[in-house]
């Protein structure tokens, strides 16, 4: 008798390409608005509703409404806080780079996680570990092309901008540990 929570590598797969693929085309309608000149605190609105509507929906699916139950709020609302802040910043970075270059930029972050844990959690940092790091940072420098930064036109602000959205998500994760 097969358990309802055993893992199956195949629905594994669809929910992690199923999710990545809506996070993509969710970003990419979100640099779509970002350059039509819709004012950010309307995109943020709409957008903070429908996901808190989808979750209700969800759970009252499930019959699990009692889960959104909050405990220790003082953390929930830091963590909603930046969350918001970053929201902010991600569509601003949009506004000026490309979604790779965007990515590129973001996706050091589990590059600062892997560096930092053994500081602040007193993971084991292997040799193996450490040289990923460095191979990331420099595909990362590599994509930002940081000459073209002082060019007119330069792109410095988008890249200011998921940078510091890339430290937001990279504290969030860090936090939740």
């Amino acid at each position: 008798m097969k358990t309802q929570n055993a893992y199956h590598p195949l629905r594994a797969f669809a929910y992690a390409v199923g999710g990545f693929s809506c996070w993509t085309v969710g970003d990419a309608l979100n640099k779509l608005i970002s350059l039509a000149g819709i004012p950010k605190y309307e995109v943020f609105t709409l957008v903070g509703l429908s996901g808190a509507l989808v979750v209700l929906f969800v759970a009252a699916l499930r019959r699990k409404l009692t889960r959104l139950k909050p405990h220790r709020l003082a953390p929930l609302f830091g963590f909603g806080l930046s969350g918001a802040v970053n929201f902010f910043v991600i569509l601003e970075a949009f506004h000026h780079l490309s979604l790779t270059r965007f990515y590129a930029i973001i996706f050091f972050s589990p590059l600062c996680i892997a560096a930092l844990a053994p500081l602040l959690f007193r993971e084991p940092l292997s040799a193996r570990k450490l040289a990923s790091i460095a191979v990331g940072f420099l595909g990362v420098l590599i994509a930002i092309d940081p000459r073209k930064l002082a060019e007119p036109g330069g792109d410095t602000l988008g890249v200011i901008a998921a940078g510091t959205s890339m430290l937001i998500l990279t504290g969030q994760s860090l936090f939740m540990r």
